[in-house]
């Protein structure tokens, strides 16, 4: 019997694999032991030799065999070890184990086994299955004293490759990637011909990429990165690695798809190995750097900062491409993004043309970058986490109405037909004046709608929607006043009643949510008079008090109840009636609002009612209907179905006079019926998963048990508690059997779709100009622009294109720290950063001054900086590079003959005109008066200290000191902003800096 019928399938042998797993791992390890002491013996292999240690993590290869848990008896004269040894040993011509040692016979063998194995192990491995693996590596790694492992039945050693490392477990790719490394290790006396033959391998595979596992070739391509620098150590190997080979390499990288959705989704393994094997490629070629430089570094910065194209879909067949195809850049995984800034390291690494054309593109890329306007910016985490899905901003306290539109605009008709509709200018209001189309309630709705459906960020910012909700006294919604939910869904249908009658479609509510009651009386008591009146409705009222549940109180509002003394029209004689209400017409969605809210006249207080309070996710309303009832009393028998399914749930958490709103709905955009629910919880921005089944414990209400510390008696008690959190609002759509699935999915307007995909291109560049990754590479690349632009001796260029080079590079540098960097929330490489344009600054004078002169230019970018920006590690370090840039003698020098005549003087004069900014941002202006500091106790320069004795900045200083209890006049003139509270300014720089300026020249008061 051979060994490999171990591995059949799991159907035909699934009471004894885990046995024979168990088995073969124990056989495999007692060869690797016996052969591993033979070889020693005979000299075959140093005992500190790599090839016959076991891998990390598993026992010496020269200590006993572990006991096998499970298997019983490990003595060789066990019937069932015995029956095992003959089984393995089946075609090698013998039954004894210890007698396999013919290298030419073994390495199949062991091929064939491994490469069983490693196709039946799933996403997991079980630890027999990685003990196998790991025996059987390692005995091959034994045989490596008779033949190299590549010549050994080639076939199959292929075969092993390829299973090996793109097996479906983790585990046992990185159990691969060691065994390859040993493989291929100096230590191994086959080392250089394994070597040749597993980078001959390799590299054939990447000419099938589309083959290759995106998911699980990171090892694949690990080992090819270290076996191409291995080689370099072998000139047999030399000859895999030819400059038409990696062009085709280049070339395979270049024409890649755009494959990766987003940087949360899954990463293109493949481009992410690309990037790192060209990489490594040019590092080993630098002759090659200059030739691809000037079409990778574009291609490169095209696939890290591209935008995607912005064309609103026209039909539901754009609209599906467009959201099934990934759009640029290529590179959006954290993984890949840093693959390729590292590749252009590597290209500019001693290539001059190819780093003075990275400087010029990013340059343009830096200058283009807007100004942030948030500070402690993290776009990233501000990022869906899926289309669709996606919250809104709770401005203050508009959960109400949070909760309420994301209910709604889940609803597939409600969503359709509200961006069906044109909108138009709004006609006048008691003011008198038009309403513009942009300002109008449904052109907000439809902008907010187009968003949560295809917005990139993980909420939606409501604020234009509440200041176009009106309420009765045409105010716009207050967002700093909590609202009821019904109240805040009557006003809301008002407005959009209102709004919908110019239209196309004025009957929309009533066609998506419009019902009608019919409020019937019957006479009793002999009585024949029958009455009945109709009302329509958009959500219906459910009575919560003294019921259990949903079917409960539809039948308690069926049943109705008897009114003694009822009048008749025409008739003097009071009569004793029942007064029912049913539902005349179902509407297609049927909204209800149970009744939770209730009035004490007790306390005269109004409370909530958190009475448990069940509802099924199936409703069956045909037996409170008027037709179900007229039905039933006709044939006396259940009237046809009318089926609901649950979509939505209202929450409301909390007491009656404060509490929070969220909403569960069911995502309705799979256009498979067939597909199972998801439900998610949208609780303002945030959106995650929640199971159908919880909905009981999450939305019933009621009370639970639950276990609580007692310190008297010192352990935990059960106690009853009751859920604040209960259902407030339920959603059903009616099922229909003969429909076609309706999906969520609805086409916007052009212009409101273009809006948001251009909010999306803004929002995907803060994503990628804020990302850590790109953070590191600007730090990378000034330090390697000081070590090949700034080095002594320079490098072979002209001085006047090295000087433009040197002032390139520390304009582009010094922009970015100062409008992305500093504003960014990552600020790892913030010290770095300004640390490297420190020593740039201090070996480039021309930079110096240029750096003066764009500040003084403008003086809201040192207001920005010096005071505004809330990072106190920010300021500190824009402080530290201004006092190295004002000690550098460029900036002392003459350029003009009238005052301020030096840079350093104009740049006093600039930080002086924004000191009353420093007024309003009293907690942030340490920095700033350290700056003054700096000037006045002679760290700047003497010309500094004069010069501000003689602009008398002691009295500026002492003013802004003193506030209205000065008595210069700039105090009055420019008003002063109260300064402290629950924090004390910090005047130490002030009152230091005075004392400097003092102590320098006790003359200016004789003066003044």
């Amino acid at each position: 019997m051979h060994s490999q019928h171990a591995f059949s399938s799991p159907a035909e042998h699934s009471a004894s694999r885990a046995l024979h797993l168990e088995c073969l791992a124990l056989v495999l390890r007692m060869i690797s032991i016996f052969m591993g002491s033979s070889m020693q013996a005979a000299n075959r292999l140093p005992p500190s030799s790599p090839a016959v240690c076991a891998a990390p993590g598993s026992p010496p290869l020269n200590a006993p065999p572990p006991p096998s848990p499970g298997f019983g008896s490990e003595d060789p004269a066990a019937p069932d070890y015995q029956l095992l040894v003959r089984q393995l040993s089946g075609g090698l011509g013998t039954t004894k184990v210890l007698d396999v040692v013919q290298c030419q016979e073994l390495l199949p063998r062991l091929a064939l086994i491994t490469t069983q194995l490693c196709n039946s192990i799933a996403q997991h491995s079980t630890d027999q299955e990685r003990a196998i693996v790991q025996n059987a590596l390692d005995l091959i790694l034994l045989t490596q004293g008779g033949a190299p492992m590549m010549s050994c039945a080639l076939p199959s050693a292929q075969q092993l490759f390829d299973c090996l490392l793109d097996c479906h477990c983790g585990d046992i790719r990185r159990v691969s990637l060691r065994f390859f490394e040993r493989l291929c290790n100096n230590t191994n006396q086959h080392a250089a011909h394994n070597t040749g033959a597993v980078l001959a391998v390799l590299l054939e595979r990447l000419e099938r990429l589309d083959t290759l596992n995106r998911a699980s070739c990171h090892e694949r391509f690990e080992l090819l990165c270290w076996l191409l620098q291995t080689a370099q150590q072998h000139t047999e190997c030399a000859v895999q690695l030819t400059e038409q080979r990696i062009h085709q390499i280049i070339a395979q990288l270049q024409g890649r798809a755009i494959l990766e959705e987003s940087a949360l989704g899954p990463p293109d393994g493949v481009l992410v190995g690309l990037l790192r094997v060209v990489a490594v490629m040019l590092s080993m070629h630098s002759g090659l750097r200059e030739a691809v430089g000037a079409t990778l570094v574009p291609g490169l910065l095209q696939d890290l900062f591209g935008t995607p194209a912005v064309q609103a879909a026209r039909s539901t067949a754009e609209l599906s491409t467009a959201q099934h195809t990934a759009q640029p850049p290529r590179c959006k995984s954290v993984g890949a993004r840093e693959a390729a800034f590292n590749l252009l390291i590597a290209l500019c690494h001693d290539n001059h043309a190819a780093g003075h054309q990275l400087l010029q593109l990013l340059s343009a890329h830096v200058h283009s970058t807007p100004v942030a306007a948030k500070w402690s910016y993290a776009p990233s985490e501000l990022s869906r986490v899926s289309a669709g899905r996606i919250g809104l901003r709770n401005l203050g306290n508009i959960c109400y109405l949070n909760s309420m539109m994301q209910q709604l605009r889940m609803i597939p008709a409600f969503a359709a037909g509200i961006q069906a509709v044109e909108a138009c200018a709004a006609p006048g209001s008691s003011s008198g004046e038009a309403v513009p189309e942009e300002d109008t309630l449904l052109h907000q709705l439809q902008l907010m709608i187009a968003a949560l459906q295809y917005s990139h960020r993980k909420a939606f910012d409501p604020l234009n929607f509440c200041a176009a909700m009106l309420d009765y006294d045409e105010e716009p919604v207050d967002v700093r006043v909590q609202q009821d939910m019904n109240e805040f869904f009557n006003l809301l249908t008002n407005n959009l009643e209102n709004a919908l009658a110019h239209t196309a479609r004025p009957r929309l509510l009533t066609e998506v949510m419009g019902g009608t009651y019919a409020h019937q009386t019957f006479g009793q008591g002999g009585s024949e008079f029958r009455g009945e009146a109709s009302e329509p409705f958009y959500m219906s009222n459910i009575e919560v008090k003294n019921k259990t549940g949903l079917l409960e109180a539809l039948e308690a509002q069926m049943a109705g109840e008897v009114i003694q003394g009822y009048k008749v029209e025409g008739c003097d004689t009071p009569i004793t009636a029942r007064r029912r209400t049913v539902i005349d017409q179902a509407p297609e969605t049927l909204l209800m609002m149970l009744n939770r809210f209730d009035f004490n006249y007790t306390t005269f207080e109004r409370v909530k009612l958190n009475d448990y309070f069940e509802f099924p996710l199936a409703l069956d309303l045909a037996p409170f209907t008027k037709a179900g009832l007229a039905h039933k009393e006709q044939h006396d028998s259940a009237p046809p179905p009318l089926p609901y399914a649950l979509k939505g749930v209202l929450i409301h958490s909390g007491t009656a006079q404060m509490g929070h709103y969220y909403s569960y709905i069911c995502d309705r955009r799979s256009t498979d019926s067939t597909a199972q629910e998801e439900w998610y919880d949208y609780d303002d921005a945030c959106v995650s998963r929640i199971d159908a089944c919880e909905l009981p414990s999450l939305a019933f209400g009621g009370e639970y048990t639950h276990n609580v510390y007692d310190s008297n008696l010192k352990k935990q008690v059960p106690r009853t508690s009751t859920r604040t959190n209960n259902a407030y609002c339920l959603v059903y759509e009616r099922v229909h059997s003969t429909a076609q699935h309706t999906s969520s999915t609805a086409i916007p307007p052009a212009a409101i779709h273009q809006r948001v995909l251009l909010d999306n291109v803004s929002f995907l560049n803060d994503c990628h100009t804020f990302d850590p990754t790109y953070f590191s590479f600007m730090v990378s690349l000034a330090q390697q622009i000081e070590q090949q632009l700034f080095s002594l001796p320079p490098i072979a260029l002209p001085a006047e294109q090295l000087a433009a080079q040197q002032l390139m590079s520390i304009q582009m540098l010094t922009k970015f720290a100062f409008t992305t960097l500093s504003h960014a929330k990552e600020q790892s490489t913030l010290c770095g950063m300004f640390d490297a344009l420190r020593a740039l600054l201090g070996r480039c004078p021309a930079g110096c001054q240029w750096l003066l002169q764009w500040l003084t230019a403008d003086a809201s970018m040192l207001a920005m900086l010096l005071l505004e920006c809330p990072s106190s590690k920010v300021r500190l370090q824009v402080k530290a590079l201004l006092v190295h840039t004002l000690r550098q003698p460029a900036c002392q020098a003459l350029c003009s003959e009238q005052p301020p005549s030096t840079l350093a003087q104009r740049f006093w004069v600039c930080l002086l005109s924004i000191m009353d900014d420093a007024r309003k941002h009293w907690a942030h202006m340490s920095e700033y008066f350290g700056i003054f500091l700096e000037g006045a106790s002679g760290s700047t320069g003497e010309d500094s200290v004069e010069w501000l004795n003689q602009q008398c900045v002691i009295f500026w200083l002492g003013d802004f000191l003193l506030g209205n209890d000065s008595i210069e006049p700039r105090s009055r003139r420019h008003g002063n902003t109260k300064m402290g509270g629950h924090k004390r300014p910090d005047y130490e720089p002030i009152l230091c800096a005075i004392a400097a300026l003092v102590q320098h020249n006790t003359t200016v008061f004789k003066d003044r």
